[in-house]
This record gives structure tokens, C-alpha cells and sequence, in this order.
């Protein structure tokens, strides 16, 4: 098994973007570790991470829906590459967060762009 550090870039569509349309977007890098036999196999789980994730904090835990709240969108794995092994067991059942970064960039265009792995200007968020 080898362990491989992804890229998810995630985006929050508030409820103001969707009735305005294009415009700013809000997003998040969030880094993962994760092991796995190959690239695929790496790829396969912090994709289907992300979308669980991205799903559970979509809609409103009380309620179970997600009327007037921003939703979250996986846009995809932006980058994904081998690292050394972590210390530990070896062995971890769920990718592992190692950072995340709040960003804005232009458009939606942009946004497509930067899940991609292209250049765009981006503006982070503290």
C-alpha cells in the first residue's frame, strides 16, 4: 500500500450566488491522505470521501433539508501524488485531512479551471 495526498476542491454556492448567478465563488482546498494500492484506487476514495462529506453538510441536521442554507459542491480532485509512508499502524480505513484553504475566485469559469488544475488568481480567506 502507499499513501497519496489529494487535493478536493469543494465549493459553496450560497444562496445570494444562486439568485445573482454567476459570480465570485467561495471555495476550499482541503488537502487528504489517504492509502491505497494505486493512483485510481486513491483517487476512487477521497472522491467518494468528498461527496459523502459535502452531502452531510449540505442540509439542515434538524430539519433534513437544505432550503436557504449554502450548498456544497465537490468539484473535484484537483491534484494527487505519492508521499511517504505516515507513521502510525499503517493501515487508516478514511482519508486523512492534512489542511484546507478558503478561497474566492472570479467565476464559475475559474472555478471549473482551478478544480481542473489550471491557473487562476486566487483570493484567500483567513
Amino acid at each position: 500500500m502507499t499513501w497519496f495526498a489529494a487535493s478536493l476542491i469543494v465549493w459553496s454556492r450560497s444562496y445570494e450566488e444562486q439568485e445573482r448567478g454567476d459570480g465570485p465563488c467561495h471555495v476550499w482546498e482541503r488537502v487528504l491522505v489517504v492509502e491505497a494500492e494505486d493512483v485510481d484506487e486513491a483517487t476512487r476514495k477521497v472522491t467518494e470521501f468528498g461527496e459523502a462529506d459535502v452531502a452531510d453538510n449540505s442540509e439542515n441536521v434538524e430539519t433534513g433539508d437544505n432550503v436557504g442554507m449554502d450548498r456544497l459542491t465537490l468539484m473535484g480532485v484537483r491534484k494527487i501524488r505519492e508521499i511517504d509512508a505516515l507513521t502510525g499502524d499503517g493501515h487508516a480505513e478514511l482519508p486523512v485531512e492534512v489542511t484546507f484553504s478558503e478561497m474566492e475566485v472570479r467565476n464559475k469559469a475559474d472555478l471549473l479551471k482551478l478544480a481542473a488544475g489550471g491557473d487562476v488568481l486566487v483570493r484567500y480567506i483567513d
